[in-house]
Order: C-alpha cells, then structure tokens, then sequence
C-alpha cells in the first residue's frame, strides 16, 4: 500500500504536466487532426488519473467512521441507483433479501463501493444481456454453507464446483464471530477462471477491456 501511495504521488506530477500541455494544444490546434489527437492525450491522461485515484485510495491508511449499516438497505440504495442512471437496463435484476435488517459495522460509503463494484462488473460480463441476483443471509459461524459447496436446486446440469474461500476461511479462524452475513452476488456471465479467483480482490487484475476498468475497485474497498 505505501509503495502503491508513492509511485502514484511520482505520477502525478509529470501527469498534471501533460494535462496542461494538452490544455495548451487545445487552444491553439485549427486542425482537425490535431484536436482528435489532443483530446486522445487528454483521455489517456483521464485514465492514468483514475487509476492514480485508486492507488492513492489503497495505499491511504485512513480511520473508517463504523457504524451499524444495514446489508439489505444498502443493496437496495446501490440497486435504485444503479436502476435510475440506467445502467441496469440490459440485465434482469431479482434480490433475495431477508425480512429482517442485517446489521454489520462498517463504513456506508464504501460498503456501498463494493455493491457498485460487484454490480456492475456482472453488467460488464453480460453484454448481451442476462440475469443478476444478490442474495442476503444470516448464518451461524461453523454454517456449512460458509465452508463448503453444496450443488443448488437450480444449478445447471453441468455442475462447477465451488470450493470453500480460503480468505473467508482464514478470516473466520482469526476473528471467530459468533454469527456471520452472507451475501451473494451472482449472475449468468462466464465464471471467473480458477487462476483468478484467489486474486480477485489483487489491485490491477481486470478482465475488463483495456479502458474500460483498472482491477482496483473490490482491492480499495476491501482493503
């Protein structure tokens, strides 16, 4: 995390430098050409400062203000939003939430960020369309569920199997919580390889295409 904090303050400077020359450029380009090239310095320029946003967000070490969040309501907020700025609509989407309020402490804001992040990478994996799901439970700390695959009612007749997390499995041994919440965000996109997914919250592994993500959203919010 420091080391991701200092390359992106090293960044920065020759990035703003380039900001401002391409700002420079824009005024005094007639030039068709010219201007495309520019305003593809510019976007490049957006990119790389999106991406040193990120790091800088992992790398900070920053007290969380906790308080008891509510999974459900929060799964809500995110899915209203998500709903309004349209960016649902080429997906069906269905929640299986519990009736009662699953209270954790967390940050708001950023247990928000991970729902964001979760939905719209499964946007970004069905393209064409398809269903998402979230699902929310509470469970025991030794519940099997937790710890181990069990082949659903309405799994597919080719079954993956899906071996117990090892991250949930060391956080379980070193925290040891009475209870737990589950939530579950699934959709029908291809899976992720096996290779990746014991990386997935790795800053910088994406599957996204190039542009269109930089891998640091599930590593700054769950950092």
């Amino acid at each position: 995390g420091r080391l991701a904090a200092g390359v992106a303050h090293e960044i920065r400077n020759p990035l703003g430098a380039i900001t401002g020359y391409a700002h420079q450029l824009r005024r005094v380009a007639t030039d068709d050409d010219a201007l495309t090239a520019v305003d593809g310095l510019q976007r490049e320029a957006d990119r790389i400062d999106r991406i040193v946003r990120g790091l800088l967000d992992y790398g900070r070490a920053h007290p969380r203000a906790t308080t008891p969040v509510d999974l459900n309501d929060a799964v809500r907020s995110v899915h209203e939003l998500l709903a309004v700025q349209g960016v649902l609509r080429p997906v069906s989407v269905s929640l299986d939430l519990t009736a009662e309020a699953l209270h954790v402490r967390a940050d708001r804001h950023e247990m928000e960020q991970v729902f964001v992040n979760l939905f719209l990478n499964a946007v970004d994996a069905m393209p064409e369309g398809g269903e998402l799901a979230v699902r929310t439970a509470a469970l025991a700390r030794q519940g099997v569920a937790i710890r181990a695959s069990r082949r659903r009612t309405d799994d597919a007749d080719t079954y993956v199997p899906r071996p117990p997390s090892m991250r949930v499995m060391q956080w379980l041994a070193e925290r040891q919580p009475g209870d737990v919440v589950k939530v579950v965000v699934a959709d029908s996109g291809p899976p992720v390889s096996p290779e990746a997914s014991d990386e997935i919250f790795d800053p910088l592994l994406t599957a996204s295409q190039s542009g269109r993500g930089s891998g640091l959203g599930l590593a700054a919010y769950s950092a």
